[in-house]
């Protein structure tokens, strides 16, 4: 606490005690006793209880520090008196009525301290409606934060009549109403913090002619719209966040003049077409979030390029093509890319499908390009001699034994939802393994045997994803290969929701699909996952092999005349064929 004498020091001017770890309450009587204060600095220390009134009796006082406490109670209404207050700092304390009155009117008695330059109120319990009165504060005003409070109401309209301001801050509270066109008369402001908020309507393209913006933060309100067209000059704009809320259109080019910006949040909201161009410019950025919004088209190269950005989200769009390999793109943690099914290649830790492989003749391939059509023409030829010899082959196989068969073996297994709930860690998105049409894969462990499985969660909010689960649990049971992954079990249950749930678990297969393995480009970080010409060639061998059999297959149901009651058994039969060539969907 603070020893009792230095309040008999009536001759200080100036009394800083602040940053320590000082606590109790202010006497009532401070002002009193002190009445040559000029100064007084008592924030970030552990000060409980009202806030002296008796502070108005230090008539000199310019400088009141007191915020970053546990200051409670209403605030003083006499503090206007003080003609040469300066700056007035109580945010981060407990001050307020917590809504049982209108606590702004304290700033009716403010308005005479006609050399007001910084007022902070932010992080307290403030409650009540910004009075229009809040326009008469002093024009030389340039530091005003309200932030973090309990109040409502809108926007005042003349608050474009503190011409002064460099900073403003209203975020977090209860407002409504539109954001003021006024606001951009404010030329001088830097900074402005209205997110979070309910505030709706559209962005007034007005806040274009604040030139010297560098924060802007709109964030989590009710905005619709689009964004303006006509930035203005934002060559000194670092940091803008228009996330969360219900705002639309394309993204304009004019986003390119923003030279300066080092941070852009835009997702969770109605954005289409594509991610214009025009922001290759922004060679400073830091982070980009372009996630949750409707945009297309392909991934802009010139990301690559952007060597401080740090942390880039362009998940749950329409993007398409390829994704790229180098600058951040080679960094797993710091980019995001889910639901995106449109997309393909990237880094295998991405784990998006393989693109399309294209050749192209370009001066400097011709080499490359002689060893794929070399490669090409091997197996082709092997493909060929294989449709030569197979049919005999497959014909003779069959005239002994039209029927093969395979036993289904007895699936002990049983899992319930919860299980495959533990299993998975909640189907936790670090455990997805890959997306479709129908559903979701995610990788897990059985608590009994720590044994990995792949658990397919089916989407039955799709349409035909039932259909899709029941038909697929048909083919499983009939079908039976050494290269196809092994049911375990299926499960039809009801989540903790009451929702339908659906899945099926299957083995895990550490080392990836084939299509990953056959599909690799130059610059893979697995040396080993390389197939040899041999094995290609018996890949591709088996596939037409199986082709081969569903022809057989046609021409016997061709040539048996049979009864229909024993051209069903058939079918069923044929279904169980030699697992050696699977019917591949």
């Amino acid at each position: 606490m603070i020893p009792q004498p230095i309040y008999n020091l009536s001759s200080i001017s100036s009394l800083s005690l602040a940053e320590n770890q000082l606590h109790g309450s202010l006497p009532p009587d401070m002002g009193l006793s002190l009445p040559n204060l000029q100064w007084l600095l008592m924030d970030v220390n552990l000060f409980t209880g009202p806030i002296p009134v008796s502070l108005c009796n230090a008539s000199r006082l310019s400088i009141l520090m007191f915020s970053n406490n546990s200051f409670s109670g209403f605030l003083p209404m006499n503090l206007g008196s003080l003609q040469d207050l300066y700056a007035l700092s109580i945010g981060g304390n407990q001050l307020g009525s917590r809504g049982k009155s209108n606590d702004m009117i304290f700033l009716t008695s403010l308005t005479n301290c006609s050399d007001l330059h910084y007022l902070s109120l932010d992080c307290n319990y403030l409650s009540g409606s910004l009075p229009g009165y809040i326009a008469n504060l002093s024009t030389q005003l340039t530091y005003l934060t309200l932030g973090r409070n309990q109040i409502f109401g809108s926007i005042p309209s003349g608050i474009e009549n503190l011409v002064g301001l460099t900073a403003l801050g209203v975020e977090r509270n209860f407002l409504t109403g539109i954001i003021p066109v006024g606001l951009g008369k404010l030329n001088k402001l830097q900074a402005l913090a209205l997110h979070t908020n309910g505030l709706y309507g559209q962005i007034p393209s007005s806040l274009g002619n604040i030139t010297r913006l560098f924060a802007l933060d709109l964030s989590e309100n009710k905005l619709q719209g689009g964004i303006p067209a006509s930035p203005g000059n934002c060559g000194y704009l670092e940091e803008l966040f228009l996330h969360r809320n219900s705002l639309s259109g394309e993204i304009p080019n004019t986003l390119g003049n923003c030279l300066s910006l080092e941070y852009l949040y835009m997702d969770h909201n109605l954005f289409q077409g594509t991610i214009p161009s025009s922001l290759g410019s922004l060679k400073g950025i830091r982070e980009l979030d372009l996630s949750h919004n409707n945009l297309s088209g392909k991934i802009p190269e010139y990301l690559e390029k952007f060597h401080f950005l740090e942390y880039l989200n362009l998940s749950f769009n329409d993007l398409e093509g390829e994704v790229p390999k180098e600058g951040i793109f080679r960094k797993a943690s710091a980019i995001s890319a889910y639901g995106n099914n449109k997309l393909c290649g990237g880094i295998l830790e991405l784990q998006l499908p393989a693109c399309p492989v294209h050749v192209y003749n370009k001066r400097g391939k011709s080499h490359s390009l002689r060893v794929i059509i070399s490669i090409v023409s091997v197996i082709l030829f092997f493909i060929m001699l294989s449709c030569f010899f197979a049919p005999f082959y497959w014909k003779r196989k069959l005239r002994k034994n039209p029927f093969v068969s395979m036993p289904l073996e007895d699936l002990c297994l049983k899992l319930s939802y919860a299980e495959l709930l533990r299993a998975t860690n909640g189907f936790l998105l670090e455990n997805l393994i890959g997306a479709g049409s129908y559903g979701s894969v995610y990788k897990g462990y059985l608590d009994h045997n720590e044994t990995a499985i792949a658990v397919k969660v089916l989407n039955l909010q799709q349409h035909g994803a039932t259909k899709s689960f029941n038909a697929e649990c048909e083919a499983l049971r009939n079908i039976r290969h050494r290269n196809l992954i092994r049911i375990l079990t299926s499960c039809s249950s009801i989540d903790y929701r009451g929702n339908d749930f659906k899945a099926l678990v299957f083995e895990y297969m550490p080392n990836g699909s084939l299509e990953m393995w056959l599909h690799q480009s130059g610059d893979v970080q697995h040396p080993l996952m390389n197939l040899t010409l041999i094995q290609r060639l018996n890949v591709a061998i088996d596939v037409k092999q199986q082709l081969v059999t569903q022809r057989l297959v046609i021409f016997q149901r061709r040539t048996f005349k049979i009864s229909s009651h024993m051209q069903d058994l058939k079918a069923n039969q044929i279904r169980q064929m030699d697992g050696k060539m699977p019917e591949f969907t």
